[in-house]
């Protein structure tokens, strides 16, 4: 998997306290985004809530983001107006299955991966790629429309 390219903009949504910018190839421009700031450049946003920010990428990144989304659908529709290439982690109900468990995460939904797959679809998203990596899983998602 890799569609990040050097050179690329990068808009992390749910960045967190920016773990990914080291990881980034040389050149890119990094936008992280969270409910909380998070250093120059962040812009603050409740993903929940929000209307997603008015930013330009090459790619839009959600790792660890969507287990914690009210409106999944919302999300991943928004996140395609502000790039045509993305890569999301899910910590899938298959791997995942006490719900007790998801809860004490802060986990707001218990999607199933087919279910998921289908959301990609309908939100106008192509699975490209798709990856488990220690019980999540891990799709490369390119826009329908382009």
């Amino acid at each position: 998997m890799g569609p990040v390219r050097p050179g690329d903009t990068v808009v992390d949504l749910g960045s967190g306290p920016r773990a990914l910018e080291a990881h980034l190839p040389a050149g890119c421009r990094y936008v992280p985004v969270d409910i909380v700031p998070r250093g120059p450049g962040s812009i603050v946003c409740d993903l929940n809530r929000d209307p997603l920010p008015h930013v330009q990428g090459d790619v839009v990144i959600m790792s660890g983001v969507l287990e914690y989304i009210h409106d999944v659908h919302r999300l991943l529709t928004g996140a395609r107006e502000i790039a045509p290439h993305a890569v999301v982690s899910y910590a899938a109900v298959e791997a995942f299955s006490d719900i007790n468990d998801r809860r004490s995460h802060g986990w707001m939904n218990d999607i199933q991966l087919p279910s998921l797959r289908e959301g990609f679809t309908a939100a106008g998203w192509a699975v490209v790629d798709e990856q488990q990596w220690q019980g999540h899983r891990v799709f490369e998602l390119a826009s329908a429309q382009s």
